[in-house]
């Protein structure tokens, strides 16, 4: 049995430097103390546990009734703080191993549509997918669902279980349909819960939450096997019922292929 969709994070996933999270954080931190009045000294500990509890620092601060201007945040955070001609060189190995992948891919990633397209296209990798979901396809989502309002503000985000859920019904197929892959565990376990095999990326590690790891994405074709037999098998469903899964037959062929670049 195929998968129908491969689904990538952007940032430490498709491409990884150094000096840019650490450069975000700063900035936040930046943000939080100078447009928020957040004490310097106490701004280290409240971003990791709004980050921890809601997914994202921006999500965590929507959600206890501060009023950001996404544009503001996302300008000063990313835009302002990012040399990206210093940082982001065009990748063709990248971009041969993503054009090998026969299925549809998407980008799905907690940031928003600017900072992606720039790195996309720094990277050259743009028209490699074939859709795009972001902070802003997000927003779209909780909005057709009525998720939050003036009393219950919220912005959803990964790693919840049920933004997995709505990409998987906007490409058109169900969660176990899709491989994603991500570099943070935390948004694996999400995917995962949801009802999609995982690959953790930059460490290669067991962890709970991801079917396989690979230290470098260029790996993951030799671990294709694993995961196409692990879809062969029986898998906990999601508790939605459009989501039923259903006993795959072993003994299909796959036409799933990725080859590695020379």
């Amino acid at each position: 049995m195929e998968f129908k969709a491969f689904v990538f994070d952007l940032d430490d996933t498709l491409y990884r430097v150094e000096g840019i999270p650490e450069l975000v954080r700063t900035k936040i931190g930046e943000y939080m103390t100078e447009k928020l009045g957040f004490p310097k000294e106490n701004v280290s500990e409240v971003t990791t546990s709004l980050y921890m509890k809601h997914g994202t620092t921006l999500a965590g601060l929507v959600a206890s009734g501060y009023k950001i201007d996404f544009d503001d945040w996302h300008r000063f955070v990313h835009y302002e703080a990012i040399g990206y001609d210093n940082f982001l060189k065009p990748d063709p190995t990248m971009r041969d191993f993503l054009n090998s992948i026969t299925v549809p891919k998407y980008i799905m990633t907690n940031a928003d549509v600017t900072h992606m397209t720039i790195c996309l296209k720094k990277l050259g990798i743009y028209e490699c997918f074939d859709g795009f979901y972001h902070f802003e396809k997000f927003l779209d989502f909780a909005e057709e669902r009525k998720l939050f309002n003036l009393e219950n503000p919220g912005i959803l985000c990964k790693p919840s279980p049920d933004i997995y859920k709505y990409v998987a019904e906007d490409i058109g197929v169900v969660p176990e349909d899709i491989i994603f892959f991500d570099d943070s565990i935390r948004n694996l376990q999400g995917a995962h819960e949801a009802g999609m095999s995982t690959v953790l990326v930059g460490k290669n590690i067991a962890v709970t939450g991801a079917d396989v790891a690979v230290a470098d994405l260029y790996e993951f074709p030799v671990l294709l096997p694993q995961l196409l037999g692990n879809k062969s098998s029986t898998k906990p469903s999601s508790s939605d019922s459009h989501h039923e899964h259903q006993q795959l037959d072993e003994e299909t062929s796959t036409t799933t292929t990725v080859t590695t670049p020379a």
